[in-house]
């Protein structure tokens, strides 16, 4: 991780690379067609709607987890952005972080999902293009030696999805809204 930072200080890696640090390597991102860009913005304003008191929308910016530094596409983070002035949220600020997948499905359910269950995120969506649905992965543990979610619930798109923050329901959002 020090690496990693240390090149983005230097000027290695500017915001003009296309990579993010995941279970220590670095791999490009794919890029983004409309569907997927279409997706976060709704995405975007579906949860802008809800009650968010204490929570703050965090788009296409990197968390900090042991090994990696992910972006992923929405995170939902405590507090303010302001709040992190000299790092990226860590996992115990981040209840919630979503992948918008069509062409990085494969990458979103293997390598992203172990890193976030590792991490202990405790929630884990990936809105499925192709599929017309949101898979929601909870419950982050680890068996025989792998980090994965207990629980996967599929939400296809005529049903909604609850938002919570713990115990805290701040509400639902229907899938259809933020599929393209």
């Amino acid at each position: 991780m020090q690496q990693y930072h240390a090149m983005i200080l230097v000027g290695v890696l500017t915001a003009d690379d296309r990579v993010e640090l995941l279970e220590g390597m670095l791999l490009y991102k794919m890029p983004k067609n409309p569907p997927h860009r279409i997706a976060v913005a709704k995405l975007h304003r579906a949860l802008q709607s809800l009650p968010l008191a204490g929570w703050s929308i965090q788009l296409q910016e990197p968390i900090t987890l042991s090994d990696g530094e992910p972006e992923p596409d929405v995170a939902i983070i405590q507090g303010l952005p302001d709040d992190y002035p000299n790092a990226h949220p860590e996992p115990k600020n981040v209840p919630l972080v979503i992948e918008v997948a069509d062409t990085t499905l494969g990458r979103d359910r293997g390598i992203k999902l172990s890193s976030y269950a590792r991490a202990g995120i405790e929630v884990y969506w990936i809105v499925n293009l192709n599929e017309r649905q949101i898979e929601v992965y909870s419950q982050p543990a680890e068996e025989d030696g792998q980090a994965i979610y207990k629980h996967r619930h599929v939400v296809h798109a005529t049903d909604s999805v609850a938002i919570q923050m713990g115990s805290q329901l701040l509400g639902t959002i229907r899938v259809a809204d933020v599929l393209p």
